[in-house]
């Protein structure tokens, strides 16, 4: 959703104070905030307007929905899914290093899909404003 705002003509980046790698984390973090359903965002987002509203308001809904449906349409699949003989191969789900590489991995996922883009705009702003 951030990019189709930054590519519209009068989207996004026209109503931001802040046009450069700021004005990005602006727009990334007022989605990510909607789809979190927190409801904060950064000042200096002219985001008071109809086109936000309905874009956040998409938004929302996909992040209050798909989390519950997702989980139930997985354990739908699981459900008739034929159990396989546990053989000396078998990885046990009822232990604490499945919970920890399980832990780990969704704490790694995470952080590579959202920290590398929320960082973007405070070190690309710095170097900007080192380079003056």
């Amino acid at each position: 959703m951030a990019r189709l705002s930054l590519r519209r003509h009068r989207g996004a980046r026209a109503r931001s104070r802040n046009p450069g790698a700021h004005g990005f984390s602006e727009i990334l973090y007022e989605f990510s905030s909607a789809f979190a359903n927190n409801g904060s965002g950064f000042e200096g987002l002219g985001d008071d307007t109809v086109p936000w509203n309905v874009a956040t308001g998409i938004v929302m809904l996909l992040g209050r929905f798909i989390p519950i449906i997702a989980p139930i349409a997985i354990a739908g699949f699981l459900s008739v899914k034929k159990a396989a003989p546990e053989t000396a191969g078998t990885f046990r789900t009822d232990g604490l290093t499945f919970g920890l590489v399980l832990l780990g991995t969704v704490l790694l996922v995470g952080a590579l899909l959202f920290l590398p883009v929320a960082v973007l705009g405070p070190i690309a702003e710095h170097l900007t404003l080192a380079g003056n």
